[in-house]
């Protein structure tokens, strides 16, 4: 049976979504079901759970690791460049009324009152996860990270808590990129991008915001959904990497040798 959007609705509010939230939503569109309407529906939903006073924001990333975008000198094009996070956010780019950061490798998409002052001057982040970028700005303002059938894996908040909290994430070296605006607005950008072939823990640090009181959980339509108080996880987080900068990172050790 599909799923009206009234339900989808009540379950936003039930697991904590309040009207006028900022709302950034990582999502799993199979995860959710069947929704009457298709995925408009669950976008509508959405909206109409963050209501004309909210703020709901999405991943827009281009698909690809950052360190091989930067170091090919990516070109990112706010109106052109698809979103590789899902098809949820694909077709959230796509409607009308939303809005793009302009970072070559980290962009975000969002509708509403806040949107422009979260999404704005992106391009200027010498990080793309870092101090000054929507994500600085959305524990700032008190905002809600909804994980919406997606694995705690993909929760880009720790990237920006990682980068700007002392951990050894970032390479040394600075590569030029472009972003490219909805006007045809071409713009140089130069970034620090991760290193690559770092292993996270990021389970581990939703486990420390759970013990302190910041997350809770329900079903989504179907899925399995965590919310998180992003000023909490930041708090938890911070306090973590004060002790171990290293506290979200996996070192592996290698085994003994194979005997013969």
């Amino acid at each position: 049976m599909a799923i009206p959007k009234t339900s989808l609705v009540q379950d936003l509010y039930r697991i904590g979504v309040c009207e006028g939230d900022v709302l950034l939503v990582h999502s799993s569109l199979r995860a959710v079901g069947a929704a009457e309407g298709g995925a408009d529906t669950v976008l509508d939903a959405l909206l109409e759970a963050v209501g004309d006073s909210g703020t709901l924001l999405m991943p827009g990333f281009q698909s690809g690791s950052e360190y091989v975008l930067a170091s090919q000198g990516v070109c990112f094009d706010a109106a052109e460049t698809p979103s590789g996070c899902g098809f949820l956010t694909e077709l959230f780019r796509k409607r009308p009324g939303t809005i793009r950061s302009l970072s070559p490798t980290h962009s975000l998409t969002g509708q509403g009152t806040k949107a422009e002052v979260i999404l704005s001057g992106h391009e200027r982040c010498n990080v793309t996860a870092g101090w000054g970028s929507p994500f600085q700005r959305i524990p700032e303002l008190d905002g809600k990270i909804l994980m919406l059938g997606a694995t705690r894996h993909s929760n880009t908040m720790m990237h920006y808590l990682e980068n700007t909290g002392g951990a050894p994430t970032l390479c040394a070296i600075q590569f030029k990129t472009s972003v490219v605006d909805t006007a045809g607005r071409k713009t140089e950008t130069l970034i620090y991008p991760h290193m690559p072939g770092l292993h996270r823990n990021y389970p581990h640090a939703i486990d420390l915001l759970e013990k302190a009181g910041g997350l809770t959980r329900g079903k989504i339509g179907e899925a399995v959904s965590e919310l998180y108080s992003g000023r909490l996880l930041e708090k938890v987080v911070r306090e973590a990497l004060r002790k171990n900068p290293c506290e979200f990172i996996q070192i592996f050790t290698p085994g003994p040798e194979p005997e013969g």
